[in-house]
Parts: structure tokens; C-alpha cells; sequence
């Protein structure tokens, strides 16, 4: 599953099982059950990790986003790809 991905508009984002979130203030701590390893997320990590709490696609996260926060939409769809693509290398979402 590691490695270079490239994620479009279109592809449907869903969290992987076993994975355990806590809130903690503005931020959320996840653990990932399978291995042990545990993450913290700020604030906008934690609003994406919300918005995959059912599978979407990579535009429906974004229109999320930029419902929440005031920001254009190029720098908003740079973003999330790239932080899409660390939570896929460190195995915590699926790609479809």
C-alpha cells in the first residue's frame, strides 16, 4: 500500500479499519490499533478526518473545507491532496 500515489478529484476517500480517535481539545489522537502507532491531528486534519467518516471523494473533501474555512480553492485542493496522500502512506485511509 506504501508508496507514490497520485489522487484526482474523483477518487473515494475511506478511513481504514482499526483505527481509534479520541478528541482532545481542537485536535483528535488516533491509534492505530494494528500497529500500535499513535498520530495527533490539528484542527483542519481533524475537519478531514471528519469528513471521511463515510466515504467521499476527494472534491466532495474539499468543498467540505472550504465550507469551513476562507481559503481559495487551488491552495485548498493542494493541501488536502497532500496531506490525503501522508495518511495513505501511513496507512490510515483507503483509495479508491
Amino acid at each position: 500500500m506504501k508508496g507514490n500515489i497520485t489522487l484526482n478529484h474523483n477518487n473515494i476517500i475511506s478511513r481504514k479499519n482499526g483505527i481509534d480517535t479520541t478528541d482532545l481539545d481542537n485536535d483528535k489522537v488516533m491509534m492505530d490499533l494494528n500497529k500500535g502507532k499513535y498520530y495527533v491531528m490539528n484542527e483542519i486534519a481533524s475537519d478531514i478526518w471528519e469528513s471521511i467518516s463515510q466515504p467521499k471523494t476527494v472534491q466532495d473533501i474539499i468543498k467540505d473545507l472550504m465550507g469551513i474555512y476562507e481559503v481559495d480553492e487551488e491552495e485548498c485542493t493542494r493541501c488536502t491532496i497532500e496531506y490525503l496522500i501522508k495518511l495513505h502512506h501511513e496507512e490510515l485511509i483507503c483509495v479508491n
